[in-house]
């Protein structure tokens, strides 16, 4: 234990006394307080951008032997959804998955099981598509947004979510002194 800790430790010790009647206050007068509770929507669904080519012209030329895969990315339907499907819903964003991982994503299984394609053939894609994107004056990137409207302005997409959220706030009860 460092010096800091050790330090705090000390603090609330000297204060027990205090946060003893503090606790016990609350116990008692839970009337004094309230609970707060936000609901939030959940994602969007995922709006696909309408020519995803350069994704699949940069898989090409890093990927020959396709070994990587390639997601749902432009015109499919799909049925998930993410904060990429919020994103997507007020600019045209491209979506695109590698290979080189076993497992589940967001999951205790997940694991990198070849580390040079899950790292540098996926960085070798992001810069290609990037460069690809932004030379010629960004002219790829223009024409992507101007073929891609997207459903929602910022303000609408913010008014959207205000509208679907929603905060309760519920007064405490008193808490008996003895539960039977």
């Amino acid at each position: 234990m460092d010096k800091i800790e050790q330090r705090i430790l000390a603090i609330l010790d000297a204060n027990a006394d205090r946060i003893f009647a503090f606790g016990d206050d609350i116990w008692h007068h839970a009337e004094l307080g309230y609970m707060e509770t936000r609901t939030e929507p959940g994602y969007l669904p995922i709006v696909p951008v309408k020519d995803a080519g350069v994704v699949h012209e940069v898989f090409d030329l890093v990927d020959p032997e396709h070994r990587l895969i390639r997601g749902a990315i432009e015109g499919e339907k799909l049925a998930g959804t993410t904060d990429y499907g919020d994103l997507s819903s007020i600019m045209p964003v491209i979506q695109f998955n590698t290979a080189g991982a076993s497992g589940a994503g967001h999951n205790a299984n997940f694991r990198i099981s070849d580390p040079k394609l899950y790292y540098l053939t996926t960085a070798k894609i992001f810069a290609l598509m990037g460069y690809r994107l932004m030379k010629d004056g960004a002219a790829l990137a223009r024409k992507l947004i101007a073929e891609n409207k997207p459903l929602y302005t910022r303000e609408e997409y913010l008014a959207l979510r205000a509208r679907l959220s929603k905060l309760e706030t519920m007064e405490m009860s008193p808490v008996p002194d003895h539960f039977e």
